[in-house]
């Protein structure tokens, strides 16, 4: 079953911009838990923020994986 959101009309939208922004969010959180780890070690916020990274992460490899089972899927296509 092909993703509706990949599939609008003859131009399935651009996920590339998508997943280096949602790259770049990753690389923003690692730095955050790296702060938090050297400033508050003990802080209450290095958990949920590395929660939030590897939700991100997850995202971005759902996303890949749609944006490639896409592209073999249109192998077939004229």
């Amino acid at each position: 079953m092909t993703n509706p959101a990949l599939t609008q009309g003859d131009n399935p939208p651009d996920l590339s911009v998508s997943l280096a922004e949602i790259a770049g969010l990753i690389s923003y959180v690692q730095i955050l838990v790296t702060s938090c780890e050297e400033v508050a070690p003990e802080s209450d916020l290095i958990g949920p923020v590395r929660t939030i990274g590897k939700h991100l992460h997850e995202i971005m490899e759902r996303m890949e994986a749609c944006i490639e089972q896409e592209l073999s899927s249109q192998e077939g296509r004229p």
